[in-house]
């Protein structure tokens, strides 16, 4: 099971607070982050890993970026803090 609130898994929160802060969600005006830290509740419910946990709570990061460039650093920010696997499991969920 993963130890909840890991050094990595709050950069991770971190970086979400970041780039979905200060969205909403449509349809109902709910704080676009209640969605992540939903999944990402899931994911420690099912005993997932902490790879997985974090791409749970980053999987909407770079699809939600405003264009090319900030996908592309966005992409380099993932791989660099939290390395391959969860990019690819990022990048594996993202439309």
């Amino acid at each position: 099971m993963t130890t909840f609130l890991t050094p990595r898994l709050e950069q991770a929160m971190e970086l979400a607070i970041r780039v979905h802060g200060s969205m909403k969600r449509k349809g109902d005006d709910q704080p676009y982050l209640v969605h992540p830290m939903s999944v990402l509740a899931l994911l420690v419910k099912w005993n997932a890993n902490e790879d997985t946990c974090i791409a749970g709570l980053l999987y909407d990061v770079i699809e939600d970026a405003e264009n090319d460039a900030q996908r592309t650093q966005y992409r380099k920010e993932i791989e660099e803090k939290f390395g391959k696997e969860v990019l690819e499991i990022v990048e594996g969920v993202t439309e």
